[in-house]
């Protein structure tokens, strides 16, 4: 319906997409909830980027990720990896995951993998160092991201996982 509706009127004098462009994303804004404008969002960001992440969104979703250690009720937030740390390791391993994953898709990986088990690495593993924790987590986030049952296609499961 909008889109028969611009087409209908693109031939008038003053028909400016971008103006077009505000009005719908502001009814959008005002009209829906969160959920419904991540939506929006993710179709945006998959045309501009695929289903793999970007630095932005990738920075934004492990700054939301957290972990809460055995025994206490507070929140850990943020990366376990930085985004440099990750960008070295990728480097050293990237030959070992499919070439469609980017850097941006690991370090949200990486990061993901340490905070969904950090209780178990750390029950596991008790007197580990934490260049040792990395290689560990770091094996674990190749094999899951090489994991062939994936229920998303074509090396999307990333983001896939964390967006659906």
């Amino acid at each position: 319906m909008l889109k028969e509706y611009i087409e209908k009127n693109r031939g008038l004098n003053n028909f400016n997409t971008s103006d077009v462009l505000d009005i719908i994303v502001n009814h959008i804004d005002k009209k829906n909830d969160d959920c419904d404008c991540c939506c929006v969002i993710k179709a945006i960001h998959e045309k501009l980027h695929g289903k793999h992440f970007d630095e932005d969104s990738a920075i934004s979703t492990v700054s939301k990720m957290h972990y809460i250690k055995a025994g206490t009720t507070a929140k850990t937030y943020g990366a376990f990896v930085t985004l440099e740390q990750s960008n070295k390791i990728f480097s050293r391993y990237k030959d070992e995951i499919s070439k469609s994953y980017n850097s941006y898709d690991f370090y949200v990986a990486i990061n993901m993998i340490y905070s969904d088990n950090y209780n178990l690495y750390h029950k596991w593993f008790k007197d580990v160092t934490e260049e040792q924790l990395i290689n560990i987590v770091t094996e674990a986030t190749i094999n899951w991201l090489n994991d062939s049952d994936s229920p998303y296609p074509d090396d999307t499961k990333i983001w896939s996982y964390i967006k659906h």
